[in-house]
């Protein structure tokens, strides 16, 4: 597993503006202009690259989402705070709706329960993984290890992203992220650093 590379100011501010509903600024580097249009499509959000380029001042998304309620009440976000501080996670936590469908009720014959086991294994992987830190980061990579379903010879392994952030209203956040969401603006970081 790969140790992610602490993000710039840069980054920050555009991921600060992402979460909160800002619009977009042409001075950000292009690898925050990823991490940008990222979380944008990462939260469910229309996101036009040609209006990112061109015109900066204008709304770069059709749905405006200022903040993680919004999110949540817009179906983009599922909240699992209540869960996740069971286990020692005290911020809000959320699972993007595509993380959600993808990895938590993906197979259709489970039942609500192992929903619920599901999302407590996701939620205790990144647990471990941050105990096993020495220094915070913004985002880290997270392997989560799913029981064996039905038919299945072995446990399912595969990797999530969790993103800290800070909130208008909620203050500190997490959001768990699927690789797809994610791989926009990891990308984007890659080909600007070359």
């Amino acid at each position: 597993m790969s140790q992610p590379r602490p993000l710039t100011h840069d980054e920050k501010k555009a991921a600060e503006a992402a979460f909160q509903g800002r619009p977009f600024d042409a001075s950000w580097s292009k690898s925050a202009q990823g991490i940008y249009e990222g979380i944008l499509k990462a939260r469910g959000d229309v996101v036009d690259a040609d209006s990112i380029e061109t015109s900066p001042a204008s709304p770069t998304h059709t749905r405006h989402v200022t903040s993680r309620q919004d999110a949540i009440d817009a179906g983009l976000l599922v909240d699992v705070t209540p869960k996740a501080q069971r286990i020692g996670l005290n911020l809000a936590v959320g699972i993007t709706k595509s993380l959600w469908d993808r990895s938590i009720t993906q197979a259709v014959e489970l039942d609500p329960h192992e929903w619920d086991l599901r999302v407590r294994d996701m939620l205790l992987a990144v647990r471990l993984r941050l105990a096993g830190l020495e220094t915070p980061m913004p985002w880290i990579e997270v392997p989560v290890l799913f029981p064996a379903e039905h038919g299945e010879a072995s446990p399912r392994m595969f990797p999530i992203y969790a993103l800290f952030h800070k909130d208008p209203v909620a203050e500190d956040c997490l959001t768990l992220i699927h690789p797809n969401e994610w791989s926009s603006m990891r990308l984007s970081s890659h080909s600007d650093q070359e």
